[in-house]
C-alpha cells in the first residue's frame, strides 16, 4: 500500500489515519518485516502479507479490511482500527453482498469469521454476515433487522462459542420484538462454518439453521444448567438470574410472552412471577450456610485497580473526573497494574477516545492487550458515564489512599537507617507494619 499509495509524507498520514498504514513508535518495535516501506520511511504497512478482505458498507464503499496472515504468525485475523469511517461495533461484513444476492431476504445468519462468511455464500447461502472480531452489538441487531425479520446467529459449539453467544444474547435482548425472530444454532465441537458447510453441503447446513433454537428456549435452557429448578432454592436463584435479563426486554407482547415462558420452566403461574419480579423482597431467598470462621474481606489493590480499567474501557469519557493532581500521584506507584490505569487516563486527557474499540486499539500491539479485551467483554456494573464518573473518582481516591500508608511506612524505614526513631514514630512504624501485612494477600495484577 505505501508503495502505491504513499509517495508523499502526507499521503502517509492519510494511510495511517485510514488504518492501513502504521508510524513507527520509538523503541524501533515496528521495525519488524516490512514488505511495504521504503527505506528510510516511518511507516509501515498494517495488513502486510496478509491475505485482504475488504469490508464495504452498505452503499458497497470500502471502509476497512481484514487481513488473513499468510503462513504461521500472530495475530491469525487483523481488522482495520477504529476510524472516521469505520466502527467494528456497528458494520457485518458481507451485509453489502448479501443485498446483492438475487434472493428473497428474510432472514441474516450471522457467524464469526470472513473464511466461514465467503464459504457459505460459496455454498449458496447468500445470507450469511460476520461481526468483525468484536462481540454482537445491539447496532449490529439494529442494522439486521432493518433488512430481515429473522436473525440466526451461529457459534461453535465448545465452551468458547457458547461463552459467546451468551454474551450476544445478553446484548440483543434490548431488540427484541413481538415480529422479530432471533435464534441461536451451535455446531458440533470442532467444526466451524466454514468446515461444515464444506463437509456436508448447503443443503444440510440449511436444515440446520431451521432447527436453530429460538432464543426463548436457549434463555431457559442455560439458566436452568446454573440452577436446580425443581425445588424452592433453586427457582429462587433461577429468578434472581432472569431478573437483569427480563429487564433489558421492553415492555410489550414479546416480554410478556417470554415471561409465560419463564413461568412454565419454573412451573409457576406468570402472575406469581411477575409478583416476584416487581417485588424482589417478596421472592423466596435461598439460605446461605454461616461461614466456618470469620473471613476478613479482602479488598485487594489489584481488583480495585482492575475495578477502575474495566469502567474507563466501558466509559472512556468517565476519566473526566480524576484531575490531574491524581493522575501524577498515581503515576509515581511502581505497579504494572497502577501504571496501565495511570496511561489509560493520561491518554484520555490528552486524546480522548470516544469508544471502547478506539481505547483498545491504541493498545493492540502491546501485551496487556488481551487482558483489556477480557476486561471490556465483562458488563458494566453502572448505567452511564456519569455513574462510571463517581465509581472511577472514589476507586481512585481509595487507591492513593492506600498508597501514602505505604510512602510513609518507607520514610520512617529509612529514617530509622539514620538515627534512631522517637516512641510516637516506632509506635506509627508498628501499626503500618501491621497494615501492610494484613493487606498484602490482596491482588495487585490486572
Amino acid at each position: 500500500m505505501l508503495r502505491r499509495f504513499g509517495a508523499s509524507e502526507r499521503a502517509q498520514r492519510e494511510l495511517v489515519a485510514a488504518g492501513i498504514a502504521i508510524e513507527r513508535d520509538s523503541t524501533g518495535e515496528a521495525q519488524r518485516a516490512n514488505s511495504g516501506a521504503g527505506a528510510g520511511s516511518h511507516h509501515y504497512d498494517r495488513f502486510r502479507d496478509r491475505l485482504m478482505f475488504p469490508i464495504r458498507d452498505t452503499r458497497g464503499r470500502v471502509i476497512g479490511f481484514g487481513g488473513r496472515v499468510l503462513g504461521s504468525g500472530e495475530p491469525k485475523y487483523l481488522n482495520s482500527p477504529e476510524t472516521t469511517l469505520f466502527h467494528k461495533g456497528k458494520e457485518l461484513y458481507g451485509l453489502y453482498e448479501t443485498r446483492l444476492a438475487r434472493q428473497s431476504l428474510r432472514r441474516l445468519l450471522v457467524v464469526e469469521g470472513y473464511m466461514d462468511t465467503v464459504r457459505l455464500h460459496q455454498s449458496g447461502l447468500a445470507y450469511a454476515v460476520a461481526t468483525l472480531g468484536t462481540a454482537t452489538t445491539p447496532e449490529h441487531v439494529r442494522r439486521a433487522f432493518r433488512l430481515v425479520s429473522e436473525i440466526v446467529f451461529c457459534f461453535d459449539g465448545d465452551r468458547a462459542g457458547r461463552a459467546a453467544a451468551w454474551r450476544a444474547l445478553q446484548n440483543v435482548l434490548p431488540e427484541a420484538y413481538a415480529g422479530r425472530e432471533i435464534r441461536f444454532l451451535f455446531l458440533p465441537d470442532g467444526e466451524d462454518p466454514d468446515s461444515l458447510v464444506g463437509r456436508e453441503g448447503g443443503e444440510r447446513f440449511e436444515a440446520r439453521i431451521a432447527a436453530a433454537i429460538p432464543l426463548s428456549e436457549y434463555l431457559v435452557a442455560h439458566l436452568a444448567e446454573q440452577a436446580e429448578v425443581s425445588h424452592a432454592d433453586g427457582k429462587a436463584h433461577f429468578i434472581a438470574l432472569v431478573r437483569p435479563l427480563l429487564d433489558k426486554v421492553a415492555p410489550g407482547v414479546y416480554r410478556e410472552l417470554l415471561l409465560e415462558r419463564v413461568a412454565a420452566a419454573l412451573e409457576l403461574p406468570p402472575e406469581r412471577l411477575q409478583q416476584w419480579l416487581t417485588s424482589p423482597g417478596s421472592i423466596p431467598q435461598t439460605p446461605r450456610p454461616p461461614p466456618q470462621r470469620p473471613v476478613r474481606r479482602q479488598t485487594g489493590r489489584g481488583s480495585l485497580v482492575t475495578q477502575a480499567i474495566t469502567l474507563l474501557l466501558h466509559f472512556p469519557a468517565a476519566a473526566a473526573a480524576v484531575s490531574a493532581a491524581q493522575r501524577l500521584e498515581l503515576a509515581r506507584v511502581p505497579e504494572q497494574a497502577v501504571t496501565v490505569l495511570s496511561e489509560l487516563l493520561g491518554q484520555q486527557s490528552t486524546q480522548p477516545a470516544a469508544t471502547m474499540a478506539q481505547t483498545l486499539e491504541r493498545w493492540r500491539e502491546r501485551h496487556e492487550y488481551h487482558r483489556l479485551c477480557e476486561l471490556a467483554a465483562t458488563v458494566p456494573l453502572v448505567p452511564d458515564a456519569r455513574a462510571a464518573g463517581r465509581e472511577l473518582s472514589e476507586a481512585v481516591s481509595r487507591l492513593l489512599d492506600r498508597e501514602l500508608p505505604g510512602r510513609r511506612l518507607e520514610a520512617l524505614i529509612e529514617k530509622a537507617r539514620v538515627q534512631p526513631l522517637d516512641e510516637s514514630e516506632k509506635l506509627e512504624l508498628q501499626a503500618l507494619t501491621l497494615d501492610q501485612g494484613a493487606g498484602a494477600s490482596g491482588s495487585r495484577s490486572l
